[in-house]
């Protein structure tokens, strides 16, 4: 009832969708009933079941619609290229710049122009651009077609998640503040990317027929499309078997013959991204202030040198062994029937889906999504405390005002500029969750509430 009464606020109420310090603070306050029932429950004083998960999960996303995204204006980048996309056919061909001189349909006037960086053209892959394309079909220039896709994707996610999660930790998701906020009111569409991801685990769960094998690889190619982090988990997911291969190389070859480039998998905007820009990152920040630039472009390409270096060791020790033992004893065949399966690796895949964070030079809250909903598998303090900490990246000079130095103009500060107290505060929540993991795992937690129940 908490919570209802936060998103019910954050739905009706005008001011919240922009106030930052109205809004942060509720999004805070709405974790603290989430922890606690989460921890009666695993100590058996609250026998928890998958229908009060569900029930309230659907209860908080269906107030969303009510209301309007929080904090964010990435939608009217979706909803231009959704128009292009019905249009041109092709929403990586210009940067909405390239348009302010041309004619357009007047519902699309305001689209054009409230988007922000509209001299950067699109980030998003070939499967979101497919979805803001039918969103527009639906309903031109409004938000809720996509708005409900996302909510029918979250819910098909928790779905998944539910046939091998603890209830304790499925509510963390499910009814995950940030999860919500992202998701069902703001709309960003890394939810699409973990549902993929998680579809492609659970067929993997188990050996099965050469078409759920293709479709494996194809679910793999369709995250990816959603969001391009989570390739970190396709050398777990295709291994050695050519079938998953197939999938994966049709899911990708598709969207660039149809478009005749390679534009949705290497748009102009995400290369932009990758190469200037700086938000919430805390050893990137590290290098940039102590060092300048150089030091900035030093720590960069060594942490991103760091993240392949770990995800190897973690991918040999998970699965590279397996395959090098069948592949030595019985040659290509003997790599297939040597695929570990998802209980064996999913412990690395979701290990790598949070330590990646450290490593990128951009981290949004929405983009913890994915490692979320596989922490709903492999629960950890470390991702829960992050999802709640990550929010406080919404305290930038945007939302604030806040400037760096007091005789600075707005002019002179970054937009997203976020102060180092609020970097060093969401890192050192993480790190303390981390080091409670390790002294006490959280496994332990759930087997003995499994046995309880």
């Amino acid at each position: 009832m908490i919570c209802m009464a936060i998103y019910s606020w954050l739905a009706l109420s005008g001011t919240s969708s922009t106030d930052v310090f109205e809004t942060l603070p509720l999004l805070l306050l709405a974790f603290l009933p989430v922890i606690w029932l989460t921890r009666q429950s695993l100590n058996g004083a609250v026998q928890l079941t998958l229908g009060h998960v569900v029930l309230f999960a659907v209860a908080f996303r269906l107030l969303a619609l009510l209301g309007e995204p929080l904090l964010e204006d990435d939608y009217f980048r979706y909803l231009w290229d959704g128009w292009l996309g019905a249009t041109t056919g092709n929403p990586y061909t210009d940067a909405p710049a390239s348009w302010f001189e041309r004619r357009v349909p007047e519902s699309v006037e305001p689209l054009l122009d409230l988007i922000n960086y509209p001299d950067v053209p699109t980030v998003y892959g070939p499967t979101l651009q497919a979805l803001f394309t039918l969103s527009w079909h639906v309903a031109p220039a409004q938000l809720w077609p996509l708005q409900t896709l996302a909510i029918t994707a979250d819910l098909m996610l928790i779905y998944l998640l539910s046939a091998r999660s603890h209830p304790a930790w499925l509510t963390l998701y499910a009814w995950n503040p940030l999860v919500i906020k992202e998701t069902a009111f703001t709309v960003h569409p890394d939810v699409f990317a973990a549902l993929f991801l998680v579809l492609a685990l659970t067929l993997a769960w188990q050996q099965r027929t050469t078409w759920v094998q293709i479709t494996i690889g194809v679910c793999v190619a369709l995250a990816a499309g959603a969001k391009v982090l989570t390739l970190i988990a396709a050398p777990f997911l295709l291994q050695g078997d050519w079938r998953r291969w197939l999938g994966f190389a049709l899911g990708v070859l598709i969207p660039i013959v149809w478009l005749g480039s390679m534009d949705p998998w290497l748009p102009a905007g995400l290369q932009a991204m990758g190469e200037v820009w700086l938000f919430n990152a805390p050893f990137h920040l590290l290098g940039l202030w102590s060092a300048g630039g150089v030091g900035f472009q030093w720590v960069k390409q060594g942490l991103l040198l760091v993240l392949l270096i770990v995800s190897i060791v973690v991918y040999w020790q998970t699965c590279g062994h397996a395959q090098w033992h069948g592949l030595r004893k019985s040659g290509l065949a003997g790599v297939i029937r040597s695929a570990t399966l998802t209980p064996q690796f999913l412990p690395g895949v979701t290990f790598l889906s949070g330590f990646m964070f450290l490593c990128l030079p951009v981290v949004n809250p929405w983009y913890l999504i994915p490692w979320l909903a596989l922490s709903a598998w492999q629960p950890t303090r470390t991702a829960w405390a992050a999802s709640a900490a990550v929010l406080l990246s919404y305290l930038s000079t945007l939302h604030t005002g806040w400037l760096s130095t007091p005789d600075t103009t707005w002019a002179d500060v970054q937009l997203y500029h976020v102060p180092a107290w609020v970097v060093g505060t969401e890192f050192v929540a993480i790190l303390g969750a981390l080091i409670l993991d390790l002294r006490q795992p959280l496994a332990a937690k759930t087997q003995r509430a499994q046995e309880h129940n």
